[in-house]
């Protein structure tokens, strides 16, 4: 009997166990993971929190730094990665989010297996937002650069659209709709602005029916500006980017190096000049307070850019001296990669052009040297003939 009793005393204690222990962990689909704009108030609770409580807080911030604050400098689930271990049903998020992080770090290779193992894992949970993302995520990858075991031509954002078509939660809908976007590629968007337009509007409007998804309006308001942009229709454009100010400004939150950069490039193509200067400034200035920004192609385009608009200004000494900065801080970041072949032609143009004025410059003398001797020789002749004309006068004369 004590036998007996002790035996289910120590399955209660058990089951007990196990139902408080951190394995036990009911899945959260992605939909479900909240964005916030206060992450300061979010990081202050998560020191307070414990458990799958802290993880989940921890999904949130990541959640929400990725769609608010990307630009911002941090290190991933720092400290809690290794507590996701003990929550499996969580391990897809982790996998996704760090994916995500390790794309924004521009490491490509590494960021696609990532991608991928969230994909199969959200799979597994049946988790159709989570898939849509995912499956987002590694189009982006594989279309930015060849990934081992990705597709150069990739099927994962139509994949990610069909999707979308399946499903009633409107955050994956709309990402839905920007894979569709995406799935154009930069060769042939130009060709498609028409239904990019019509797919951006949809979304904005499906947005404003569900407020939870407020934090995808910047993306949206940036990917319809840039179409209305490449239509040339710059007045729409910066309507759209004001409306994308705004909505960061009644939030608290500082508008992205990236965003500033649209609103200067803008209004230079609307030969608003100061207005350019004005937000090319804010984001040099952001670059210079921001010693971890490594998009160094951006930086060095807002160098060019801002060299521009100086010099549309009349701002020549400015401008001048903004060229050299240039060259030297392109010298020290190694920011040439991409542009090595440019320069490289840019090298041989200078070369040739120097040989061909070479060239031009000794066909010149040769010609200079050519009509000299043909003057002299004409001289002589000259001189032979009338020698001559002057002795046959002499003869006929003496005669």
């Amino acid at each position: 009997m004590r036998k007996c009793k002790s035996a289910i005393h120590v399955l209660i204690f058990t089951i007990v166990y196990l139902i408080s222990s951190e394995g036990i962990c009911q899945y959260i689909p992605f939909q479900d993971i909240t964005v916030v704009t206060n992450v300061d108030s979010l990081e202050r609770l998560m020191k307070k929190q414990s458990g799958q409580q802290k993880l989940l807080s921890q999904l949130s911030l990541e959640k929400s730094y990725q769609n608010w604050f990307r630009e911002k400098s941090r290190e991933p689930f720092a400290p809690e990665k290794n507590s996701f271990n003990n929550f499996p049903a969580l391990r897809s998020h982790l996998s996704y989010f760090l994916a995500l992080n390790t794309r924004n770090q521009n490491d490509f290779k590494n960021s696609f297996p990532l991608a991928l193992k969230a994909y199969r894992e959200y799979k597994t949970h049946k988790d159709t937002t989570g898939m849509i993302h995912a499956l987002l995520l590694m189009g982006i990858v594989s279309f930015t650069s060849e990934i081992k075991g990705a597709i150069y031509h990739p099927p994962y954002f139509m994949d990610a659209y069909k999707l979308s078509l399946a499903t009633h939660i409107p955050e994956g809908k709309l990402m839905g709709k920007y894979a569709r976007i995406r799935q154009f590629g930069s060769d042939s968007l130009r060709f498609h602005l028409p239904e990019i337009i019509k797919l951006c509007r949809e979304a904005l409007l499906d947005i404003q029916k569900n407020g939870h998804c407020i934090f995808l309006n910047p993306l949206f308001y940036s990917t319809i500006s840039f179409a209305y942009g490449e239509n040339k229709a710059y007045g729409l454009s910066i309507q759209y980017l004001i409306k994308q100010n705004k909505l960061l400004e009644s939030k608290g939150i500082p508008p992205s190096i990236h965003h500033l950069n649209n609103l200067a490039y803008t209004y230079l193509k609307l030969k608003k000049y100061p207005l350019a200067r004005k937000y090319y400034e804010m984001a040099l200035n952001r670059v210079y307070s921001d010693k971890s920004y490594n998009y160094y192609e951006t930086i060095l385009y807002l160098f060019n850019s801002y060299h521009a608009t100086l010099v549309a200004l009349g701002e020549y000494k400015e401008a001048s001296k903004y060229a050299d900065s240039i060259y030297v801080y392109s010298q020290k970041n190694k920011v040439f990669e991409n542009s090595k072949s440019i320069n490289e032609l840019v090298i041989k143009y200078e070369v040739k052009k120097k040989e061909a004025d070479a060239q031009l410059l000794l066909k010149q003398k040769s010609i200079a040297e050519y009509k000299s001797k043909l003057y002299l020789v004409s001289v002589l002749l000259l001189l032979l003939i009338s020698r001559c004309y002057g002795g046959n006068n002499k003869i006929e004369s003496e005669l």
